[in-house]
């Protein structure tokens, strides 16, 4: 449950930034940013001082050598790689939406920064709220079901996004609309199988942890840099990127099924 809240912590101040950086901008300038950033990392580091307890008390020695030789054992785990890339793949999509979302909201359809924040800030409150409550839902329909239906309204809401974007290329409530239902799915994937994959190799969840977020960022970063390479002011290169997002997370879930399914029946 707590590894769950972290990871949509996470999620969470990574699609929000954008959003408090357009309202400082709004309202102060582009350099206001700096000093957020500067407040902000001051203020973390005083916390984790203060109010981090140490729970490692036994120091051993780092070496480059095990730490390579874990990740190897993560790399060609067939079952954690799946668990941990598809909902990846998910975050990735909604990702890139963020990345071009203030170019397209603002220099395409000609709103305000404000305005901008409003719709960005629908779609991070979606995600938000459904990934704090997946855990009820999770507990009353299964883990297996809850990802089924967030695995649906995510293919469901990219073919939206895609017909939005070529249809009604400017409309900026029916982009919103479609990601705010993305992020809906979006959450149930995320919850349950993070906890899963870490589960996987029990003797490597700090490992396993620091893999899924590394590489979810790694992702992302190729993600957004290809949306922008082919952006062209509408959500079309959004759309397709999500698109085949969307589409290799569905392949690698139904796998990972595969997998699940042949380790109960052995057992």
């Amino acid at each position: 449950n707590y590894f769950c809240k972290i990871n949509a912590y996470l999620t969470i101040f990574m699609a929000a930034a954008p959003i408090i950086g357009s309202l400082i901008i709004n309202y102060f300038s582009w350099r206001a940013n700096f000093t957020a950033i500067v407040i902000i990392a001051l203020v973390s580091w005083i916390f984790l001082m203060m109010q981090l307890p140490e729970t490692k008390f036994e120091r051993k020695s780092v070496k480059i050598t095990r730490i390579l030789k874990d990740y190897g054992s993560l790399l060609v785990h067939k079952e954690f790689m799946l668990l941990s890339a598809f909902p990846n793949l998910l975050v990735t999509a909604y990702l890139t939406f963020v990345g071009s979302a203030a170019f397209y909201y603002i220099n395409s359809c000609k709103l305000s920064y404000f305005a901008y924040a409003i719709h960005q800030g629908l779609v991070v409150l979606s995600f938000s709220l459904m990934s704090f409550y997946s855990n009820h839902f999770v507990s009353k329909i299964g883990g297996k079901k809850a990802v089924q239906i967030g695995m649906a309204f995510a293919g469901i809401s990219t073919i939206l996004l895609g017909f939005f974007a070529y249809a009604f290329p400017f409309e900026p409530v029916l982009i919103t609309a479609s990601m705010c239902l993305f992020a809906v799915g979006c959450a149930f994937p995320m919850s349950v199988t993070f906890a899963e994959s870490l589960d996987v190799i029990p003797e490597l969840k700090g490992m396993s942890s620091s893999f899924i977020m590394s590489s979810r960022l790694f992702i992302s970063a190729i993600a957004v840099a290809l949306t922008g390479i082919f952006f062209d002011g509408s959500m079309l290169p959004v759309a397709y990127v999500n698109g085949l997002a969307v589409s290799l997370a569905l392949i690698l879930y139904f796998n990972a099924q595969k997998i699940q399914q042949t380790k109960l029946i052995a057992s």
